[in-house]
């Protein structure tokens, strides 16, 4: 016989991998005046801000209360459909954990209100949506 009661699992409790076999999604593609944009699973738009770093986010103090960034406790996260979750990291920023996609930190805007806005869009020419691929849009 087999003796199967060694654990040969691996732990992954610090796994910073990306997954969309489950649950609700935590990024999805939302339709938009701008084609399919970024967005987290309830539709609030995500954007970048070409003042950060590749993984490297920068944005605290005032510039993280009009620009809050995408923050996770998990360890993993759910894309939706349409997303490569091999373009997804989680990464060590100021204000904790915070998702990045395509090498560009995520964060939300606070003058948005409602799942759908892009009022964030374009503003001081350095805060941009994001499509499928990672890229800014600046249409």
């Amino acid at each position: 016989t087999v003796d199967d009661s060694t654990d040969t699992s691996v732990d992954d409790s610090t796994d910073t991998s990306v997954d969309d076999s489950g649950g609700g999604d935590d990024v999805i593609l939302t339709d938009s005046t701008f084609g399919p944009i970024l967005s987290d699973g309830e539709g609030n738009t995500l954007y970048l801000f070409t003042s950060d770093g590749v993984d490297a986010p920068t944005c605290t103090g005032g510039c993280a209360s009009a620009w809050p960034a995408f923050v996770t406790d998990d360890d993993q996260v759910h894309v939706g459909d349409g997303l490569d979750e091999g373009m997804f990291t989680i990464v060590d920023g100021p204000n904790g954990a915070q998702l990045s996609f395509n090498g560009h930190p995520l964060y939300f805007f606070a003058g948005d209100s409602a799942p759908g806005d892009t009022n964030g869009q374009g503003s001081g020419g350095v805060w941009f949506i994001l499509d499928a691929e990672g890229n800014q849009i600046t249409a």
